[in-house]
């Protein structure tokens, strides 16, 4: 799944339970609250991706995965919340009319920010692009 490259260039591994009677279901519940600490203009270094999460729980996504074939950019809108020490970002539907929802474990020092995905381990680091000065 491209769409969510925005912390790395693997696909998430959602956190999935079998079903006994059907396909495998999404355990993610999006939950938490908006934490003013973590809004802000994120970036990745390289400048590829960048989440935009915004203090009323907001969120734009711009995600660069690159490939044999090139580059691909993806963008979203969504959700983010805190939960914990875990970052919760749920947009879409999906093409099954599910939302997504996405579980990062969430490092904030400063203007960085560390996020790991949990299924599959990809590890991001962004950095706080600093706010416009005020004239």
């Amino acid at each position: 799944m491209a769409s969510a490259t925005f912390v790395g260039c693997k696909a998430p591994v959602e956190e999935e339970v079998a079903d006994s009677t059907g396909p495998k279901v999404q355990t993610n519940t999006f939950e938490g609250k908006v934490d003013p600490k973590f809004a802000g203009e994120w970036h990745t270094d390289p400048d590829q991706s960048t989440l935009n999460m915004h203090d009323d729980g907001s969120v734009d996504i711009v995600a660069v995965a690159s490939g044999p074939g090139g580059s691909v950019t993806n963008k979203f809108k969504g959700q983010w919340a805190i939960s914990g020490k875990d970052l919760m970002i749920k947009y879409g539907p999906a093409s099954d009319g599910m939302p997504v929802v996405l579980k990062y474990s969430a490092e904030l020092s400063g203007d960085t920010l560390k996020l790991v995905q949990s299924g599959n381990k990809v590890k991001s680091t962004y950095r706080r692009k600093p706010a416009a000065k005020k004239p």
